[in-house]
C-alpha cells in the first residue's frame, strides 16, 4: 500500500513537472505589444529569461530578468541592477579615509534634483544645480557602519491657497560603502518608477497568447516565433547591458558599482 501511494506521488509530481517546463515552452517567443505612438516588445526565452523594451517621447526602456507561470499568469522579475532609484559608483583609496566626497550627477528629470544623504541619522541636502554645473558634490564624514541613505526631497507643489513646500523625501535607499572609499558618484534612475510598473503587472498567458489591459480593455497578442539564433542575440544583449553597470572609468579613474 505505502509503494502505490509513494509511486502516484512521484507520478503527480512528474506530471506536474512536465506540465509546467511545457507551459515555459509552449511560452517562449515574442510578442508585439506596441501600441499608438509606443513601439514596445516582449521576448520570453525557455529558459525562464525576459527582455522587454518601449520606445516612446524621449524614453528608451529595456528591461530584463527572469519570468514565472502560475495558473496561466505571467509574472515579470527585474533584475536587481534595474530595481534601484540610484546608480551609484565608489572609487578606492590607498588608505582608509576619514571622509568622502559624494558626487551627484544632473538627472533628466527636475524633479529629482534635490538628493539628500543620510548618515548616522542626520541628514545633508546636496548643493543646487546651477545652469553651469552637470553635477554637484559634497564631503562627507565616513559613517562607522559604511552605510549611507540616499533620498529624493518631494518636489514642491501648488495649491489653491498657496505654495506647500513638502520637504518628506521619498523612500531612502541604502548604499554600502567600503573603508577606502574616497569618492562616491550617484546617478538617478530616470526608468525607475516605469521598471517598477512594469513588474507589477501580470499578464494572462495561454495557447500562444498573452493577454494584458489596454485602455481598461482587454487585449490579446499573438505569439510568433523565434529563432535559436535570435535567442542566443537576445542573451547577449542582455549580458552586454549587466556589465556597463559593473564599474565606470572617468578620467582614467575606475569606479566599481556599489
Amino acid at each position: 500500500m505505502k509503494l502505490l501511494i509513494m509511486s502516484v506521488l512521484i507520478f503527480t509530481i512528474c506530471t506536474k513537472t512536465i506540465a509546467a517546463q511545457q507551459s515555459y515552452k509552449d511560452a517562449a517567443g515574442f510578442y508585439n505589444l506596441s501600441a499608438f505612438e509606443m513601439a514596445s516588445g516582449l521576448y520570453l526565452l525557455e529558459n525562464k529569461t525576459f527582455f522587454y523594451y518601449a520606445s516612446f517621447g524621449n524614453a528608451d526602456l529595456k528591461l530584463y530578468g527572469t519570468y514565472t507561470i502560475e495558473n496561466q499568469k505571467l509574472h515579470l522579475k527585474t533584475d536587481e541592477n534595474l530595481n534601484h532609484a540610484f546608480y551609484v559608483y565608489g572609487s578606492k583609496h590607498e588608505t582608509t579615509p576619514s571622509e568622502f566626497t559624494l558626487e551627484y550627477g544632473r538627472p533628466y528629470n527636475g524633479d529629482a534634483e534635490d538628493l539628500m544623504v543620510k548618515i548616522d541619522e542626520e541628514v545633508f541636502p546636496l548643493p543646487k544645480f546651477t545652469a553651469e554645473q552637470d553635477s554637484v558634490s559634497i564631503t562627507l564624514k565616513m559613517p562607522k557602519n559604511q552605510v549611507i541613505d540616499l533620498a529624493l526631497k518631494k518636489p514642491e507643489r501648488q495649491y489653491y491657497e498657496g505654495e506647500l513646500h513638502d520637504e518628506t523625501p521619498l523612500v531612502y535607499e541604502s548604499v554600502q560603502l567600503t573603508t577606502d572609499t574616497d569618492k562616491v558618484l550617484v546617478y538617478h534612475n530616470y526608468y525607475y518608477d516605469m521598471t517598477t510598473q512594469i513588474s507589477q503587472i501580470d499578464y494572462g498567458i495561454q495557447q500562444n497568447t498573452l493577454t494584458l489591459k489596454d485602455n481598461l480593455e482587454n487585449k490579446t497578442v499573438q505569439k510568433k516565433e523565434i529563432t535559436k539564433d535570435v535567442e542566443v542575440e537576445i542573451l547577449a544583449f542582455i549580458e552586454n547591458l549587466k556589465s556597463k553597470y559593473l564599474n565606470i572609468v572617468i578620467d582614467e579613474k575606475t569606479y566599481y558599482k556599489l
